[in-house]
């Protein structure tokens, strides 16, 4: 992982020596159950594998690194927190602005009108459509993350947060990862929300 950052940084003409040391401390903080380097990885092994799809992979793979290294479930500003420490690392390029609007993507909270956006708000969600028991886990390990919040109340905003995906028209934006995952991460949310229901 730290040799394809740094050979990602010196393609850019950035030493990313010393950030590592950050991105390492942060993804391998011991709360993370899931928000960790597993993920970054993961997301990093979709970009390879649907790298024909992107406009400016370099871009997006700088957004993946960055995403979620501000991650603190007490707040709502994890992203738009992970997108200005990205902006800083990137103040003296031409990429900022691009990436922190793809980091901003990563937020969910409406449909991404770059096609570069579009891609990397799939390739954050892809987990969704994976095997029922990889996706088994990866919802034990969201809830590990929020073991503080008490079980009804994760619950309830955990069946918000299902229901909104649910309710999209596509879950994913580009086609290719729409025809390989959409219908498995439909049956994956479905059976998460069913068992959040009230006897």
């Amino acid at each position: 992982m730290k040799s394809r950052w740094l050979s990602l940084c010196a393609s850019l003409g950035l030493d990313g020596t010393e950030t590592w040391v950050k991105i390492h401390d942060s993804y391998n903080s011991p709360e993370r159950a899931y928000h960790n380097f597993t993920h970054i990885e993961f997301c990093l092994s979709m970009l390879d594998e649907y790298h024909a799809l992107a406009k400016n992979p370099q871009q997006i793979e700088l957004a993946i690194w960055f995403h979620d290294l501000v991650y603190d479930t007490h707040s709502h500003t994890n992203e738009a927190d992970s997108a200005t420490v990205a902006v800083s690392f990137l103040r003296e390029t031409e990429y900022h602005v691009a990436v922190e609007q793809l980091i901003l993507a990563t937020e969910h909270r409406s449909e991404p009108q770059q096609a570069d956006s579009r891609l990397i708000a799939d390739i954050d969600l892809a987990i969704l459509g994976s095997s029922e028991d990889a996706y088994m886990q990866y919802s034990k390990e969201i809830r590990k993350e929020y073991e503080w919040v008490p079980s009804v109340e994760f619950h309830s905003k955990r069946r918000d947060i299902l229901q909104r995906l649910l309710d999209r028209t596509y879950i994913f934006y580009t086609e290719q990862m729409r025809f390989r995952l959409e219908e498995q991460a439909r049956k994956n949310l479905k059976n998460e929300l069913d068992s959040y229901q009230i006897v």
